[in-house]
């Protein structure tokens, strides 16, 4: 989903450095760091351990770090970083499905960027306000994003083809994006980029599990998982267990299904989304219920059924 997209785009478009960052704000510069002078490098370490936090699950902490970010970038007049911290925000916002507060926080970022010709922000910024907006006069003209990106060279040329990538995925362009994704995968391999290696496997996994190939997709997801739990990536977990599960399902392997699902309706439970509690609760009775545990089948369905009934009633 462009949920799950937008959380990891947002890990892997700064991901080098994050671990060092987070040693470095729960250590002095974090403890006393009303101390220390105001600079540019204060508040990326700001908007860095902001961005660890909501990755690992911290939402309300995110959001207050991000905050305090942007009233120092706004002392220091720094545009871009007033930009960048309006995106984070947003972030925060769009995971928490709050579509409207993000829209808004988003807005907000892309007049300061164009005021300061920020272009890669800029083309980021159009790009996921198109994909968010309900209606189409929300946004100038959807293709422009890309265009924008093909003009910057050398340093938007990752985030233009995971964008590429992803829209050849939402369409079913299931070849080229397969192609975008072995080429970017390679590409992190050798830069010892583990984050975006993990976000590359996971949408690798999806592509093998829509083409119907079920044993390479959890193979990928397996392999994404265990990058993941070695950052301590909590947001990242969360979506792969949610595929993963579902993938063991569709394999009719029910007994790993519980396992993972029950891991699922954990971290879901922890972030606060409901929705995905009760997608995954739902799957989860099902492979329950395949697998001989009656009585927890329908605990959990009945759950299940409860939240779609308040969240969602069309579905129940």
């Amino acid at each position: 989903s462009l949920s799950e997209f937008i959380d990891y785009l947002d890990i892997f478009l700064d991901s080098k450095g994050y671990w060092d960052l987070l040693q470095f704000w729960q250590g002095t510069a974090h403890t006393h760091r009303k101390e220390i002078p105001l600079t540019d490098t204060v508040v990326r370490n700001l908007q860095s351990y902001a961005n660890l936090q909501s990755i690992q699950g911290n939402r309300e902490e995110a959001e207050s770090l991000y905050l305090e970010a942007l009233e120092k970038a706004e002392k220091l007049k720094n545009l871009e970083m007033i930009a960048q911290v309006y995106y984070g925000i947003g972030t925060i916002y769009f995971i928490q499905e709050k579509k409207e507060k993000a829209l808004i926080s988003w807005n907000k970022g892309l007049l300061i960027a164009k005021e300061c010709g920020d272009t890669l922000q800029i083309a980021t910024l159009q790009y996921f306000i198109t994909q968010t907006s309900q209606s189409n006069d929300q946004i100038e003209d959807q293709n422009r994003p890309f265009n924008l990106f093909k003009k910057l060279g050398k340093p938007a040329e990752i985030l233009h083809n995971m964008l590429s990538a992803f829209e050849d995925l939402r369409q079913g362009k299931l070849e080229s994006a397969s192609k975008s994704y072995k080429a970017i995968l390679n590409l992190f391999q050798k830069e010892g980029e583990y984050q975006g290696q993990a976000l590359v496997l996971y949408y690798q996994g999806l592509i093998a599990q829509q083409s119907g190939d079920l044993h390479k997709a959890i193979s990928l997801f397996i392999q994404s998982e265990q990058i993941s739990l070695q950052l301590n990536d909590r947001t990242g977990l969360m979506t792969i267990y949610s595929t993963l599960g579902l993938a063991y399902v569709q394999s009719e392997q029910f007994h790993q299904a519980r396992t993972v699902l029950e891991k699922a309706v954990f971290f879901e439970k922890e972030s606060g989304s409901e929705r995905k509690v009760a997608d995954n609760l739902y799957w989860l009775g099902y492979a329950y219920a395949n697998s001989g545990s009656i009585e927890q089948a329908k605990m959990a369905f009945l759950t299940s059924k409860a939240l779609f009934t308040r969240l969602e009633p069309e579905r129940v």
